[in-house]
Formats: structure tokens, sequence, C-alpha cells
């Protein structure tokens, strides 16, 4: 991704000296409120703070994507005099962060749903048109020599966050089930190994309750969990992989929701993993809570979800982040 230029780093610290940060981007831990909170549906039209590898960027969602793990939108920036010929810059009275903001539409993108992280209100469909009218019947006065000195910023501006968005697409991972590296893997085991209570919590040295979802198959077991039941029963990691049931997409895809984006980070933090591992961990004990329910909707994971949060939110997990 192109890195900040020292130049262009105190251009910017310049430009953010001239307005104040609107207070709704300044935000501490998510509270319990928020996880029934409509706020954190996506919606078109929605404002978002997203945030993903180490990069914030503010996105202003276009439209759902036919892909469930993306929606269409254009970033948003919030410094004065950053923008270009594709983009539009929305008054600070007609927009709920309380100062000008540019739409970014030239550099639009089917951004993945789980980068998403907070929620700051919208711009209305009619409020973006205008927008757009006015920024047709006034364009950016390019023969101008001011205007030639801020362009190469904008330039500098636009191609970062077109590096982030790109490199945010390419880090999105397929579910599982459509992943052909895990579909060849299943395709080469006929059968699963048969394993039982003892020799799980013998293995592994976990409790009854941990060791019965594994035999269940409601336990997805990490690498080194596999390669240490492997060699305790006499099989292969590879057999112990397949015990799992596989996950449901529809689980998968909840999960990618912002409104369980603190669930997973707490996850990650506490296990010490990245995102998308923690992820996988949560979705494991939602399908066990679930397991011995019938129906597999997407409204009983969202319910199994709200249950796991609630309970570590009230447990005293929290990000001030």
């Amino acid at each position: 991704m192109t890195k900040t230029h020292p130049g262009k780093r105190a251009r910017l610290l310049e430009l953010a000296s001239q307005t104040k940060t609107p207070t709704a981007v300044r935000f501490g831990a998510m509270k319990a409120s928020d996880v029934d909170s409509p706020d954190f549906d996506v919606r078109n039209n929605s404002l978002w703070v997203a945030r993903w590898s180490g990069s914030t960027i503010l996105l202003l969602i276009i439209h759902e994507s036919s892909d469930p793990q993306k929606v269409l939108a254009a970033p948003v920036t919030i410094e004065p005099g950053l923008q270009d010929q594709e983009s539009v810059v929305v008054d600070a009275s007609a927009n709920e962060l309380g100062v000008p903001v540019t739409v970014w539409l030239g550099i639009t993108r089917e951004v993945p749903i789980q980068t998403l992280e907070r929620p700051l209100g919208g711009l209305s469909h009619e409020t973006l048109e205008t927008a757009i009218r006015a920024s047709s019947s006034h364009p950016l006065p390019e023969a101008e020599h001011a205007f030639r000195q801020l362009a190469s910023t904008s330039a500098e501006q636009r191609a970062e966050m077109e590096d982030i968005l790109d490199g945010w697409i390419e880090d999105l991972q397929p579910l599982p089930s459509e992943s052909p590296e895990q579909m060849t893997t299943q395709g080469t085991i006929h059968g699963k190994p048969t394993i039982t209570l003892k020799q799980v919590m013998e293995a592994l040295h976990v409790p009854q309750r941990k060791a019965m979802n594994i035999v269940r198959g409601n336990y997805q077991l990490s690498a080194g969990e596999a390669r240490q039941l492997a060699l305790h029963i006499g099989s292969s990691p590879e057999a112990l992989s397949s015990i799992a049931e596989p996950l449901p997409n529809e689980l998968l895809i909840e999960l990618q929701q912002p409104r369980w984006r603190l669930l997973v980070r707490s996850e990650a933090e506490s296990l010490k993993i990245d995102e998308h591992t923690a992820r996988l961990s949560v979705a494991r004990e939602t399908f066990a809570l679930a397991a011995r329910q019938s129906g597999r909707d997407t409204d009983m994971w969202r319910q199994r979800l709200r249950t796991i949060a609630l309970g570590r939110l009230h447990g005293g997990t929290s990000e001030g982040r």
C-alpha cells in the first residue's frame, strides 16, 4: 500500500487543524445497547468508520452488492480542500457530522462488510443528488495556481485510499464452503475418524463440555489440537480436522456484520489471534450453542450471537477503540 509521504503528512495535519474532528468519529468502546441498536444495520446512504489492517477510512454506503460479504461504498474525507473532478462536497448543514464532507464517488468499490466498525449517521439520497448537481454546475477551477498546488495532494490522497480499499478487498477470504482448498481436502477424506470423549479429554486436557462439542462436531480443532489428538489416537491431523461439521454460510455472513465487530475483536485479543480466526472461533461457539435447536435461519444466529455478545460485555470485555 502507498505510504504517507512526510510532506503530505504535514499537509494533512495542517488541514486537520483547520477544523474540529466530528464528535461522532471520536468514540470509545461499544456498549451493550449497541448490540440491539438499529444504527448498526448496514443501509444505503449510511456513513461508517471502516477499519482493517491498521488503516481507517470513512465510507458512504451506496448500494448493496450481489455478494453478501460486500457492500458498494465510496470513501469520505473531512479535510477541507481535498477533492477531485469526480468527488462531491456535502455542506456541513446537510450531514450529521457537522463539517463539510467530500464523497469520492470516482473510487467507489465493493468493500468487505467485515471492515465496517461504527455508524456515523447518513446522507439522504436527495442531499447527495443536490451535491452532485452543484459539483457539475461549478467545476473545480483547474486553471488556478492555488488549485494546482492542492491537486497534487488530492491525487496522493486518492491513490492512498484506492490502495487501502483494494488491499481490503484482497484480504477478504472466501466462505469455507466456497474455498477450493477445503473442497479438495474434504474430497481426499473417505469417512471421518471415530473418537471418544475419554480420548479427547486425555489428549487435550479439556473439560468434558468442550470435549463433547469436539466429539459432536460442534468445535473446530486448531492445528495444534489436531496434531496432539492425532498423535494420541494414531490418526492424521487432516482426518481429525474433518470431524467438525461445516459452519453454515448464514452464520458466517451474519458474523461479518458490524454489530458483532467488538465481539470478534475481543475474541482475537483474548486468544492472541487474527480477526479471521477469531470470527471462526466465535462461529463455532455460536454453532455449539444452537446445536440442540431446530432451524438455522439468520434470526436464530443473530439471537445466539446476541446472547454471547451481551454475556461477554457484562463480563467486562470492552475495547476503547
